[in-house]
């Protein structure tokens, strides 16, 4: 006779966690299978019941206190059981190994009639519990990096593997903003006759990894419900790229801007001072001609196959003399590990490595600004606002900076394609002839640097996404020297509206040639701009892309390179301020704040009002972008470049991390809060970082406010003495699916909360979003000549009716705080049901047939686990919990019936400076939603 199904009972509820049929949820494989995995990976249950770490609630030993429906929760909305449970197997009367299999399971069984609730819950206990439940963590990874995971542990056979907090990247030309592996988009936007070259290009092939992220995670950027952002960026937003002190370090002075005035002074000083760290007096067109070799090189040898690498077209020592005849000076001393072989790989490398690494001598791109102005350097014909006034002495001209710049990409690829023939033939094939040892990998480890690392992923983006040429600068000069002949004067409408590059500068310096940077994907990159506009509804984005297409479609191809729209220098006149981040305020940045810096330092843009767009729009359509949250920036800024109205009406300067009224919606960088706010509502959409609204803000007269950029005011919340990410026991403690305090897992100690029933008597409406101007604006930087975009501060108003009572309700948004989506999880199969008493649950008539993959309401949740659960009409005026170690209480708001309560509940996270985890009641149950809550340490969920 088979074994009763098995039940988790208590005196308020029941849970089945058999399927219809009676059949054993999960296989022998998978159990023995998580046995292993929690042995090796220092089990929960292990970990919670002998664990040493003192526990910040309780003390170990001591019994923890349930959570009563008084305390905590109305016991008519909440629903909470104290849990049981036994293990089911299948058994047969004849079949000796089932009766066998029937017995242990009878043994392991941890709730004898006699005391229920008494025994530890065993792992196969937890299997069928905790199947579908997230459990969260960080990892470290090499160079002490650290990396935010979500897994399933009760899961190994992948059935959750489709589950996930953010949406996925909705175009190819979006990868781009990240250095993470990821799922490939489902279309790939091509020409047919470069089919098969990307076909090649996608093989599997060794190449250098160097290991480096950009932070916080720009996958996890967009989450999975408007307006929010994933665990894993949320998690790496207090150690974000952004809030770094730019030019310090290795590669910097002490002051930000001490790094740049080095450079600067470098350069001024010529090859004399050039020779301290091995460069050669180089003039501008061997650079240019080598970086088109080299392009040339690398796709021929990505043509032959993965199989082939830079040592299949040149010989190591036609590298050496390329290398150190025209660019770098010969070492002195050779290694004596490689005293036989003078033109050995190692010895490019090295030197190249300590090239790159000489403080202050090149640009830094591990800093966002300079990911950023990356185009600015290459394209724009003035660049005044790079520097201070203070230095204008020191400043470089524009076209000396520019080709010190190429000379910094030109030895960064070169060094790629170095290592990436080192690994393919001493790693993966483990050629005797090409042997590098444990001491030379940490001698190059040492040498490196993380401003090396990002020269190389600046190194990898132009051999995959942009394509070097040559023209002549002078038709006088022997065209057989580059191999391109005189170009004609432009003919082309839009060519002949361009202006042509100034070719009266000092010919001594750069030669008689000079190289154009072409999009290697130009039809992708359009494409990718094209589905943003289409995504955010932007006004007549069709009218928009017969445009772009006239522009950068066949029928505008250039007779020549030199004629291209991309290598047009771009004079701006309007940037005249001294720079795109003012070092002034500085100090009040610092490192682990969630929130962006002030707004002396924020990024303006200055756009160009010619068809082709300025520095920025080259920098998309080319596809010359650095991961990180540069993509954003230069998408809307290729939309307003190239939209003539917007142009006009908008004005040339903008805020990149405020927003802007245009044509009957507003428009929100998602960095502002004032956008992660409002973006649940109706019609809201959002894409990359930009986050389109039908809300037109209104002044405190409820009038209108006329097209125009915003920049909202707002503090930064309070923050922890370190970021949460370096808490990495705490992390996987306070949030385990097996409780916070020490002890065996008894069932006793676990509840099965679920959302009480919605109150249909009371009613939210959202009236308007009021901006209100500062009495007085930040000052500009020095000597900045433009007018700066109007700081407003930020209101919304409500409407809440109770009784047929209407209340007018306005919250002022504050605090930068940001909202996670929660993970999802997926309850296990079973059956929940009332009862009155234990002894009522025993028995074959407790065990109805329940319908056939029927879930449980939720997974179960540790009492050691506090929270409270609250009404929007109970927020206006609530004081939240205070943090601490002693109280790590959470607040669940539930905000479920309309988008309107929604906002609602983020309007009073604004005002009280707390985050929030945004739940949706159908994909997150409550106890993932708490247990991720106290992984975060937030103190708000928003239930929706």
């Amino acid at each position: 006779m088979a074994s009763p199904s098995p039940v988790v009972r208590s005196k308020s509820l029941r849970v089945d966690t058999t399927t219809a049929n009676g059949e054993e949820n999960g296989k022998t494989s998978k159990l023995n299978f998580l046995r292993r995995l929690l042995k090796s990976k220092d089990a929960l249950i292990k970990r919670t019941s002998r664990s040493t770490q003192p526990n910040p609630t309780s003390t170990p030993g001591t019994p923890i206190t349930p959570i009563t429906p008084a305390a905590k929760s109305n016991p008519s909305k909440t629903e909470q059981a104290s849990v049981s449970s036994s293990a089911k197997a299948k058994s047969k009367p004849n079949d000796t190994k089932s009766k066998s299999t029937s017995k242990k399971a009878r043994r392991s069984s941890v709730t004898p009639p006699s005391q229920p609730g008494s025994e530890p819950l065993t792992q196969h206990d937890l299997q069928m519990l905790f199947s579908g439940a997230p459990q969260f963590l960080v990892e470290r990874g090499e160079e002490n990096h650290l990396f935010p995971q979500v897994w399933f542990p009760y899961d190994p056979d992948n059935e959750t593997s489709d589950l996930s907090d953010r949406l996925h990247l909705q175009h190819e030309s979006f990868a781009a903003s990240t250095l993470h592996a990821h799922l490939p988009v489902h279309k790939r936007l091509k020409k047919q006759e470069e089919s098969e070259q990307d076909e090649k290009d996608l093989q599997k092939r060794a190449r250098f990894d160097s290991g480096v992220y950009e932070l916080p995670n720009m996958l996890s950027m967009q989450g999975a419900e408007p307006g929010t952002v994933g665990f894993r960026y949320f998690m790496e937003l207090p150690v974000a790229d952004a809030l770094k002190p730019p030019e310090t370090g290795r590669g910097g002075g002490p002051h930000p801007g001490d790094s740049v005035v080095e450079r600067q002074k470098l350069i001024n000083e010529g090859p004399k001072a050039w020779k301290k760290i091995g460069i050669r007096d180089i003039k501008l067109d061997q650079i240019a001609q080598r970086l088109h070799e080299l392009t040339c090189l690398h796709d021929k040898f990505l043509a032959k196959g993965p199989q082939s690498t830079i040592l299949d077209m040149e010989t190591s020592e036609s590298l050496y003399r390329s290398l150190f005849t025209t660019f770098l000076i010969p070492p002195l001393k050779l290694p004596p590990r490689e005293a036989g072989d003078p033109y050995s790989l190692k010895v490019q490398i090295e030197s190249l490595v300590k090239t790159l690494s000489a403080k202050g001598s090149w640009i830094n791109f591990s800093h966002v600004e300079w990911r950023i102005r990356l185009g600015q350097l290459l394209w724009e014909d003035s660049t005044a606002s790079l520097h201070n006034d203070t230095h204008k002495k020191l400043a470089v001209q524009p076209r000396v900076e520019r080709k010190w710049l190429l000379l910094q990409i030109l030895l960064s690829m070169e060094l790629l394609v170095r290592l990436d023939a080192i690994i393919k033939i001493a790693f993966v094939e483990g050629a005797p002839e090409l042997d590098v040892s444990a001491e030379e990998i940490e001698i190059f480890n040492r040498l490196r640097s993380r401003k090396v690392d990002w020269d190389l992923i600046l190194a990898r983006v132009f051999f995959d996404e942009v394509q070097v040429e040559l023209y002549k600068r002078d038709s006088s000069s022997a065209s057989s020297q580059v191999g391109i002949k005189p170009t004609p004067p432009p003919n082309n409408r839009l060519l002949s509206a361009l202006k042509r590059p100034d070719l009266n500068h000092d010919q001594t310096l750069e030669g008689d040639a000079d190289c154009i940077i072409l999009p290697r994907h130009p039809k992708l990159q359009l494409e990718g701009l094209l589905h943003f506009a289409r995504f955010l509804s932007w006004p007549n984005h069709d009218q928009l892309s017969a445009q772009m297409h006239e522009k950068l479609g066949p029928s505008s191809v250039p007779p020549s390179p030199a004629d291209s729209i991309y290598a047009t220098p771009l004079q701006t006149p309007q940037s005249t301020r001294s720079g795109y981040f003012d070092f002034s305020s500085y100090a009040q940045v610092r490192p682990g704040n969630v929130s962006r810096p002030s707004y002396s330092q924020k990024l303006k843009s200055t756009f160009s009002g010619n068809e082709a767009g300025g520095w920025l729009s080259r920098s998309w359509l080319v596809g010359l972008v650095l991961p990180g949250e540069a993509t954003s920036h230069f998408l809307i800024s290729t939309l307003l470049e190239n939209d003539a109205d917007a142009l006009l009406r908008l004005g040339d300067c903008a805020s990149l991390y405020g927003g802007f009224i245009y044509d009957g919606r507003s428009w929100w960088s998602k960095a502002c809060v004032a956008g992660r706010v409002i973006a649940c509502l109706p019609e809201s959409k959002e894409c990359l970082g930009w986050i389109s609204s039908p809300v037109v803000p209104q002044d405190p007269s409820a009038v209108t406010i006329p097209e125009t950029w915003a920049e909202i005011d707002v503090q930064s919340p309070p923050k922890r003495d370190r970021p949460r990410l370096k808490d990495i026991f705490s992390i996987s403690s306070e949030s385990s699916i097996t409780g916070i305090s020490a002890g065996f897992i008894l069932p006793d100690n676990f509840t099965l909360p679920v959302d009480p029933r919605p109150i249909p008597s009371v009613a939210i409406s959202f009236d308007s979003l009021t901006l209100t101007k500062e009495n007085t604006s930040h000052p500009a930087s020095p000597g900045a000549n433009d007018v700066n975009p109007t700081v407003y501060k930020a209101s919304t108003t409500f409407t809440i009716t109770s009784n047929n009572s209407p209340k007018t309700i306005t919250f002022d948004l504050l605090y930068d705080i940001y909202f996670i989506a929660a993970f999802p999880c997926r309850p296990p199969p079973g059956h929940a049901a009332h009862a009155t008493s234990i002894d009522s649950c025993r028995g074959p008539h407790m065990d109805p047939i329940h319908p056939e993959r029927e879930h449980l309401p939720a997974h179960l949740l540790h009492k050691s686990y506090s929270y409270t659960y609250k009404s929007l009409s109970e927020l206006y005026g609530a004081v939240p919990p205070v943090k601490n170690r002693n109280n790590k209480e959470i607040w669940v708001i539930d905000a479920r019936g309309s988008k309107a309560a929604e906002a609602f509940a983020r309007s009073w996270c604004a005002q009280v400076a707390y985050h929030a985890v945004i739940a949706r009641a159908r994909k997150t149950c409550l106890s993932c939603s708490i247990r991720e809550a106290r992984a975060l340490d937030v103190a708000i969920i928003i239930r929706v």
